[in-house]
């Protein structure tokens, strides 16, 4: 019981630091954030590496995900689609 609610502390930890990531990049918690995140950095925001390229913070939809080029560079793909709920 006890390591159940340890986890749910830790859940709750990356949760509030991509709000105030979120917070300080755009200026609202439901804002939209996309840029390069290194791995070190997305394991200390989030808890695990989901992938290079662009990381995409969605806090409307509460979403992360990896966005690749794809079609020689001329599309994108969402990838590693992740709820906030789930980290």
């Amino acid at each position: 019981m006890a390591f159940q609610l340890f986890l749910l502390e830790i859940q709750m930890d990356f949760a509030a630091n991509l709000a105030f990531f979120l917070l300080e990049k755009t200026g609202s918690v439901l804002g939209v954030w996309q840029g390069k995140l290194s791995a070190d950095a997305q394991r200390k925001l989030f808890g695990r590496c989901i992938g290079k390229g662009t990381i995409v913070v969605n806090g409307e939809a509460e979403t992360i995900c990896n966005r690749v080029k794809v079609c020689f560079g001329h599309d994108y793909d969402d990838r590693n689609i992740t709820k906030f709920s789930v980290l």
